[in-house]
Order: C-alpha cells, then structure tokens, then sequence
C-alpha cells in the first residue's frame, strides 16, 4: 500500500512544514535511545496521520497553514521523549494527573514485540 500516491501529494510548503516536524520528533526519540526501526515506525505512522487529517481538512491540495493546523493538533514533538522526564525538565514525583508525555504510537512500537512474541508461544487448545 503506498502511503503517497501521486495524486495525493503536498505542495512544497506543507511538505517542508511536515518534514520539519517528522525530523524533530525523530531526533526526540535518537535522544531517549529509541532504535532507528522503531523511530522509522512511530515516524512512518505520525506521518500516515498528519496526511491523511490534512487531506481531510483540505480534499484538493493541503496549503502549509493546513498542515499547521493538523501539525498543532499533535503532540509536541518533544512528547517522545521515553526518558520519563518532560521535556522542560521539571520533576514528575509529586505529580497526580497521570498525564503521560508519551505519544500513543511510540507507546506501541514498544508494547506490539511483546505481544506478538507471547502469542507465539502460548499453546491454544484444540
């Protein structure tokens, strides 16, 4: 399945705004010592998502003040820190919110290995 078909294309400007964006989240997980499979995967489906709502929000051409808006309805790209401490430094120990930094994609990149592996070895009856 392509995820960019040649008559879905962005113009230069919503590229540019997309590509910046893929490349800081990108470098966030470098930092937590996410690997390059896993990084390619969470980027591979971060960028999947912002075309697919940018296409919605603009069914001709998506313009780059589109893809702002997608762009802003993610997460910070700073979000994909794993190192446990947000990105500004502060401390987490007294907090109570629950609110975890972790975007749900790279939450499972690192949970689907898991699963997949125990479904392999767990014998079901027949």
């Amino acid at each position: 399945m392509d995820k960019n078909p040649p008559d879905r294309s962005l113009d230069t400007a919503a590229q540019q705004r997309l590509d910046e964006y893929l490349d800081a989240v990108e470098q966030a997980l470098v930092e937590s010592g996410t690997s390059r499979t896993e990084r390619r995967a969470v980027c591979d489906e971060i960028e999947a998502q912002a075309r697919e709502m940018a296409f919605a929000r603009a069914a001709d051409q998506p313009t780059a003040q589109d893809m702002a808006a997608v762009l802003a309805e993610l997460d910070d790209p700073e979000a994909y820190r794993a190192s446990g401490e947000p990105a500004d430094g502060s401390s987490t120990a007294g907090s109570t919110t629950g609110d975890s930094k972790i975007h749900p994609f790279a939450l499972s990149a690192f949970i689907i290995p898991f699963v997949v592996v125990a479904l392999i070895f767990v014998p079901f009856p027949r």
